[in-house]
């Protein structure tokens, strides 16, 4: 290998190793609740939930649709216009996104009986829709910045990344630590719910300390 080869596989590898915890994060992350509602809770509980869970998850990768749509777009803007431009693009983003993903979600919520029916899983399974319903607020509310949500990454900023993911899980755990031996299933919409609100909290946060742009 060349010299210059050499620079970049090792700048490569600092990014990814930088990178990777969050990741890692992100992915446990979507199975928080269901894991810890187990420990608390019975198996027909679990179940109820899950069914929910699996269906709001379903309609939360509308935002990666999204951000792999963006994401190059994203980096480009950052290496070459000024920072006014991406935040005015991120502006328009974000706007574009709840347009689309507020009146489907709450579409769905209106839908979820005839989801039960149509899937012929037990009328026990209603149970779940205020539940679902919790679970979509959530989702829905910080939808516009999970489209986003990569910036830092395509920014230059693996670390601050990761730290966002982290905050986010701990977010999550102590969450639904604290509310699941309280109310349950019900518990742990509430804390995920709320734990896609501060999301967003943490996303702004972090990237104007990293990389001066307002989302």
């Amino acid at each position: 290998l060349t010299r210059r080869g050499r620079v970049w596989i090792r700048r490569h590898f600092r990014f990814g190793r930088r990178a990777m915890w969050g990741n890692l994060l992100a992915d446990i992350n979507t199975r928080v609740d269901i894991l810890i509602l187990g420990i608390f809770t019975s198996d027909a509980t679990v179940g109820i939930y899950s069914f929910a869970a699996l269906i709001a998850e379903g309609f939360s990768q509308l935002a990666i649709v999204f951000r792999n749509v963006v994401n190059p777009r994203l980096a480009r803007y950052h290496a070459e216009r000024p920072t006014v431009e991406l935040e005015g693009k991120l502006r328009y983003g974000m706007a574009l996104t709840y347009k689309v993903t507020v009146p489907l979600g709450a579409a769905l919520v209106l839908a979820f009986p005839l989801i039960v029916s149509l899937l012929k899983v037990g009328s026990e399974y209603l149970a779940a829709w205020p539940v679902f319903a919790v679970l979509m607020a959530g989702i829905t509310a910080s939808m516009g910045y999970s489209a986003f949500q990569m910036l830092l990454n395509k920014g230059g900023f693996p670390g601050y990344q990761s730290a966002f993911f982290a905050l986010t899980f701990a977010t999550n755990v102590a969450l639904n630590l604290l509310l699941i031996p309280v109310w349950g299933m019900m518990g742990s919409a509430i804390a995920t719910g709320l734990t896609f609100i501060m999301s967003i909290w943490y996303i702004r946060l972090l990237v104007w300390k990293a990389m001066r742009i307002r989302m």
